[in-house]
C-alpha cells in the first residue's frame, strides 16, 4: 500500500527551514525527529509511519503558533502600558 504524505506540511517544514535559517539537522532536534526520518520524509521515501511523524510536526507548529500569538499578545499588551 503507498503511503500518503501531505504536502502542504512538507512545505510548511521546508518554508520554516528556511525563514529561520535552521538546518534539517537542527529542525529535525526541534522535532524530536532524527536527521534521517525527516529527510526521508521530507522526500517521501519514509519507511516508518507518516503519520506518527506528521503528528509531530503538526504538533510543532501547533505549539510554535501558540508561542507566537502569546509573544505578540505580550507585545501589545507592552504597547498599551506605556
Amino acid at each position: 500500500m503507498e503511503k500518503t504524505y501531505n504536502p502542504a506540511l512538507i512545505q510548511r517544514t521546508q518554508r520554516y527551514m528556511e525563514t529561520h535559517s535552521i538546518s534539517q539537522n537542527q529542525f529535525a532536534a526541534k522535532v524530536n525527529l532524527s536527521s534521517a526520518a525527516l529527510s526521508s520524509y521530507l522526500n517521501q521515501k519514509y519507511k516508518g509511519s507518516v503519520e506518527a511523524v506528521e503528528r509531530q510536526l503538526s504538533e510543532f507548529f501547533k505549539l510554535d503558533e501558540e508561542a507566537e500569538a502569546a509573544a505578540e499578545e505580550a507585545e501589545l499588551d507592552k504597547a498599551v502600558n506605556e
